[in-house]
This record gives C-alpha cells, sequence and structure tokens, in this order.
C-alpha cells in the first residue's frame, strides 16, 4: 500500500503540477525507505504516490496531505481552521491541532503587488473577477515549493513539538526556519517524518472548499 499525498488546490490555481508531484515524491522516497525497514512497523509503504486535487478527496488517516494556495492571505491556516490569523511573512504553515484535525498549507507566491509588473498566479476559482488571479513579487519554483510542503509535513507528523523544536533540531537542513531552494534533505529530516510518519494521530481537515463557498475566494 503505497503512501498517499494529496496536493489540495481548492481555488483552481494554475502551476506546473506535474513537476512539483514528482518532486515531492523524490523528497518522500527515502522517508517511506526508511521507515518500511523498521522491523516494528509490521504494514510497509512500498512506494510514494502524489496527488493533486482540485475536488476534495478522500483522505485516508495514513494519506498526507498539504494545500497548496496562491499567496498567505488565501490561506485557511488561522482563519477558517482556528483563529491565530495569516502569516504573511512564511512559505507555508501548519495548524496547531484542534482536537484530532489539523493542516498544512504551502504558498506558491509571496508577496502580492499592485499593478501588473510582478508574476501572474492565475486562479481559475476567481473567475468572478478581473484579473483572473493574482500578481506577486516571485513564484515558488516546484524544487522549493516542494521543500516547502515537506518541511509543513514535518510540523504535521509532530503536532506536540513547537515551531522552534523543530527549526532548531540538531541536523535538520529542509526542518530549518528558512527553507530555501538549495537546502540538502538530511538524514535528519528524514528520520524525522519517517519516525512520526504513522504515530501523529491527527485526520487532515478538508473544509476548504466550503469555507471558500461561504466566503468566497479571499476575504
Amino acid at each position: 500500500m503505497a503512501l498517499q499525498i494529496w496536493l489540495l488546490n481548492p481555488y483552481q490555481m494554475h502551476y506546473g503540477w506535474g513537476q512539483l508531484c514528482s518532486e515531492v515524491s523524490n523528497l518522500m522516497k527515502p522517508v517511506v525507505k526508511l521507515y518500511d525497514s523498521n522491523s516494528k512497523n509490521k504494514v510497509k509503504f512500498g512506494s510514494v504516490v502524489v496527488t493533486n486535487r482540485y475536488t476534495k478527496p478522500p483522505i485516508a488517516s495514513r494519506d498526507l496531505a498539504v494545500y497548496v494556495v496562491p499567496t498567505p492571505l488565501f490561506g485557511f491556516v488561522g482563519t477558517d481552521f482556528g483563529n491565530a490569523g495569516h502569516r504573511q511573512d512564511a512559505g507555508g504553515l501548519t495548524s496547531e491541532p484542534i482536537g484530532v484535525q489539523s493542516c498544512s498549507e504551502a504558498y506558491v507566491g509571496d508577496e502580492e503587488i499592485v499593478g501588473t509588473s510582478g508574476q501572474f498566479i492565475q486562479v481559475d476559482a476567481l473567475a468572478d473577477k478581473t484579473p483572473h488571479g493574482v500578481f506577486v513579487k516571485k513564484k515558488a519554483s516546484p524544487i522549493l515549493l516542494a521543500k516547502i510542503i515537506y518541511h509543513e509535513l514535518m510540523h504535521y507528523v509532530t503536532p506536540k513539538w513547537s515551531e522552534d523544536k523543530l527549526h532548531n533540531y540538531k541536523g535538520v537542513s529542509i526542518g530549518k526556519l528558512e527553507t530555501n531552494e538549495y537546502a540538502p534533505q538530511s538524514e535528519v529530516d528524514i528520520e524525522i517524518l519517517a519516525k512520526n510518519l504513522t504515530s501523529h494521530g491527527l485526520r487532515f481537515w478538508t473544509g476548504a472548499w466550503d469555507a471558500i463557498r461561504e466566503r468566497g475566494p479571499k476575504e
């Protein structure tokens, strides 16, 4: 049974999804290999499947998922799930659990700008608006975005850890506070995800589609 990872796209955003799925898969393969090598884990994954979805998927308890959204101002963490508010200075964000639910999100673009001098992110869920998307200073490459997604998955599977514990954990690379395109994947990055892959006890919050219908794409 493969490890299923969902890249959730409720805004119907245009991006290089094929390459992003491939980059996330490449980062997760050594995690699955290490997890499967542990004799205590009787059920093995064997492989990784990364899928992007425009509609709400049936996320099973052993699956992992991340919302991929245009910018922090489009996010759900801290507004629709939890109440801590958006963090506009981050590449991604993971919520503190509420009961047994939590969720993570990663941002394609950084700061939104007025005018057309930046890079454009097309968002089909904004079909009733002009332009159908948002301009940002810079879009994340699939390599960088995959590492941001990996970073947020590290937070997701360690719900009892503080942000600082992960960011300052000895030996982490992608797990550091600042995740960049050139950060190598360390053995500790792999070990943290592998050790906690199925023991976190959380279910992913899938209410983003309902939230969009209720409040529109942006507040």
